[in-house]
């Protein structure tokens, strides 16, 4: 009924894989920019950091929406078992009623 998605999974896990590293990603590259102000490691960190918590918005985001499905299908049925169940009520009322002469038969 609901698709699934390894989407977001793929990117919290890639976030904390990339906070995690102990080696410098890019690590000839960064250093020749020549940012005296920036730290790579500490860049690369943040980075992963904002990897992770985008993919588990979306997660969380993908989870709100499937219970939120999941409660509007449960009052659906609910409804429903309620309409069926007076049906019922009313139909054992109504041959009470017959069976106790106070109602003539259809």
């Amino acid at each position: 009924m609901f698709g699934t998605s390894t989407y977001p999974v793929t990117y919290a896990v890639l976030g904390l894989t990339i906070m995690q590293s102990t080696t410098l990603l890019g690590g000839d590259w960064y250093p020749s920019l020549g940012l005296s102000w920036a730290d790579p490691f500490e860049d690369q960190k943040l980075a992963g950091g904002i990897l992770w918590a985008g993919g588990e918005a979306v997660s969380i985001t993908m989870l709100a929406v499937l219970i939120g499905q999941w409660m509007k299908a449960s009052e659906r049925e609910a409804r429903r078992i309620d309409r069926q169940l007076d049906r019922e009520e009313a139909e054992e009322r109504a041959r009470a009623a017959r069976a106790a002469g106070t109602i003539p038969a259809s």
